[in-house]
């Protein structure tokens, strides 16, 4: 399957696998057995970070959840997921929805390898939850602080054909995360910083539920 996608077959890809996954989260113990799903579809729900709320059964406290799929890279497996740190819309900078003071996520679902049949049907996914604060606090005691983020930031955006690509981190070792600026080939410009998911794991940064299956969707 191409990964060039259409911002309409995009949404179509989006809501189907909202639909799947709404079947497969009741099927993964460790999930349903503390946590009761609510999917949130309004349009300030999505601006505020908010594709779930996980309501825990006993304490009834909230975790808001953003889903980050894969969705480009359907029946591909990849070592790393892209966190955004910023983006141009209509040449305008703004800032990506990692560092964003406005979203409310807690945490965020990053679904990879992300499997379809010859019909297209969704039938399986990987699922690694991380906590946004959690994951923030571990780059600032490592010296990569949001300061220190938005400096490299400038410094790339002020360079778009000398930074293009993947850039290094003086502060964390490239087995950890690397920064990756898409100037030439993507009209939003979008600098991420990129995170290897065995990494996440390694360090207690994430928990990989176990692969999530279901017959079709």
């Amino acid at each position: 399957m191409s990964n060039q996608y259409t911002f309409q077959s995009d949404l179509s890809d989006e809501n189907r696998f909202g639909i799947y996954l709404d079947k497969v989260y009741p099927s993964i113990q460790g999930l349903a057995k503390r946590f009761n799903f609510s999917r949130k579809d309004d349009l300030e729900s999505q601006h505020l970070g908010i594709d779930l709320i996980l309501t825990d059964k006993k304490s009834a406290k909230e975790i808001y959840v953003d889903e980050k799929a894969q969705l480009h890279y359907l029946n591909k497996s990849l070592a790393t997921f892209t966190f955004e740190l910023s983006y141009l819309k209509n040449g305008e900078w703004r800032k990506g929805w990692f560092y964003d003071e406005k979203k409310l996520t807690q945490t965020y679902f990053l679904l990879t390898s992300i499997q379809t049949d010859r019909d297209n049907n969704f039938i399986s996914c990987r699922l690694i939850t991380v906590n946004r604060a959690y994951l923030q606090t571990f780059l600032e005691e490592n010296g990569l602080t949001e300061s220190r983020v938005f400096e490299y930031e400038r410094q790339f955006r002020e360079d778009t054909t000398r930074y293009n690509g993947e850039q290094l981190i003086e502060e964390i070792d490239s087995s950890f995360a690397t920064f990756h600026c898409s100037f030439s080939n993507l009209r939003e410009q979008p600098i991420n910083l990129k995170i290897r998911l065995d990494a996440l794991l390694e360090h207690s940064l994430g928990y990989e539920f176990l692969p999530c299956k279901i017959k079709k969707y």
